[in-house]
């Protein structure tokens, strides 16, 4: 059985599954990709960055050994989706808490936004997330 986290959504109550919110251990034998995450430190000076491939290439696996093992005190949030996720309410519902597990209250306004009607507006959402991130 996982450990899960409730949340009030939609006047419903919802399940989270906080092991979505953990960063997988990486395997031991995994090669390190230092171009790759050269790469990915470049995109830190970048607005955004995007990691884009076929499934099954090892996007999951770089971006795990590039969160745990180039810098070991590196913060980062990490949320792990599945089609049961592809509501736009659940998935900001998982950013928020992954935001949580960070720095307590972060995200707190965006996720009270969720909570608050049955047709949350998204955009007030993202307002309220940039705005505090």
């Amino acid at each position: 059985m996982q450990p899960q986290t409730r949340f009030e959504s939609n006047n419903k109550q919802n399940t989270l599954s906080v092991t979505k919110l953990y960063i997988p251990v990486p395997r031991q034998d995994l090669v390190f990709r230092d171009r790759l995450h050269r790469l990915l430190n470049a995109g830190l000076n970048r607005r955004f960055t995007l990691v884009s491939a076929p499934a099954g290439s090892g996007k999951t696996t770089l971006l795990n050994s590039w969160c745990t093992r180039s810098q070991p005190d590196r913060i980062a949030a990490w949320v792990s989706l599945d089609s049961f996720d592809n509501d736009p309410v659940r998935f900001w519902t998982y950013i928020t808490a992954a935001l949580e597990a960070l720095h307590s209250g972060m995200g707190s306004e965006a996720q009270a936004i969720l909570e608050s009607s049955h047709t949350p507006s998204i955009n007030a959402v993202l307002v309220s997330l940039c705005n505090e991130l």
